[in-house]
Order: C-alpha cells, then sequence, then structure tokens
C-alpha cells in the first residue's frame, strides 16, 4: 500500500501550547487576585478552561506524535484538527474543496453522509462537529496552519488519489 503520511507542524503546536499555557496563567491571576465579580467570572469560567484546554490538546498533540493526515488507497484518515473526521473510505467522500475564512485556508471535506460519519465520532467531537458543519461550508476541515505543505498541493494529491481509486 503507498500511503502518504502527512505530520502536524511541530513548532507550530509548541506555540499554540505555550501561548494556552501563558492564557491559563493570566487567567488563573486575574481570578486568584482581589478584582469585580466579572472579570473573576471571565477569568474562572471562560479563559482558564477554554486555553487549560488548548494546551491539554496541542501538548497531547506534541507527545504523541500522530499524523494529522494519512492518505492511502483506500481513503484519508484525518487527524488535522480536534474535529478531524478520522478514517474516511474515498466512497464516502462526496466533495473536497480549499476555501479561506478571515484569512485562514482550509480544505473542506463533505462526506456522502455526513450524519453518519458524525454519529461514529466520540460525543466531544460529534458535538464539536455538528457545530462546526454550521458554521462552515464542511463538516470537516484541514487548516493550512496545521500542515508542511501548501494546502493546495494537499487538495491535488486528494483529487488524484480520488481518481486513482475509483
Amino acid at each position: 500500500m503507498n500511503e502518504v503520511v502527512i505530520y502536524p507542524k511541530k513548532l507550530k503546536l509548541l506555540g499554540y501550547a505555550a501561548g494556552s499555557l501563558a492564557f491559563v496563567l493570566f487567567g488563573l491571576y486575574g481570578a486568584l487576585k482581589p478584582a469585580p465579580l466579572l472579570i473573576f467570572i471571565f477569568c474562572a469560567f471562560l479563559v482558564v478552561p477554554l486555553f487549560g484546554l488548548g494546551f491539554i490538546y496541542a501538548a497531547y498533540r506534541l507527545l504523541a506524535g500522530r499524523p494529522a493526515l494519512v492518505i492511502s488507497d483506500e481513503g484519508l484518515f484525518d487527524n488535522a484538527s480536534a474535529v478531524g473526521a478520522g478514517m474516511l473510505r474515498w466512497d464516502e467522500i462526496a466533495n473536497v474543496f480549499p476555501y479561506e475564512v478571515a484569512g485562514q485556508k482550509l480544505l473542506g471535506i463533505v462526506p456522502v453522509d455526513p450524519a453518519a460519519v458524525i454519529a461514529r465520532q466520540p460525543p466531544l467531537k460529534r458535538a464539536m462537529a455538528k457545530l462546526n458543519g454550521g458554521m462552515s461550508p464542511a463538516p470537516f476541515n484541514i487548516p493550512q496552519t496545521e500542515l508542511p505543505i501548501p494546502l493546495e498541493e494537499l487538495y491535488m494529491l486528494i483529487l488524484k488519489r480520488r481518481q486513482d481509486a475509483a
């Protein structure tokens, strides 16, 4: 089997982890020092949990060393973001297309049956995928920022593999 394995950018993940940790520390400082109630609520219930999850995710991705994408004869394994689709066989993919949101390049993946793919995700990923599907043109998205290759090159590679498998 001829696979293309793409790993996330380690330096980018390290930056995410460091930035998230800095915001967690800032949030803890804001929550623990005497301040108005609104600042305490903002720091304790929004900043710390949100950036704490970001730190945990980035640290996990750094330590786990798993690929962001695997493109094979069978299909595409998407683990490029927190809401990656997992394994999608070529016959499960209805459309793949590049697009841009607020200057961020993304590769959208639309399954033939989005509900079935979302249903096989773990509960947290399922909830995030449902939210994501309502806010973007695709329920699953591969961000350029995580990848060491240009999105256009990845798009062409996926199209070629998909065509060869048909």
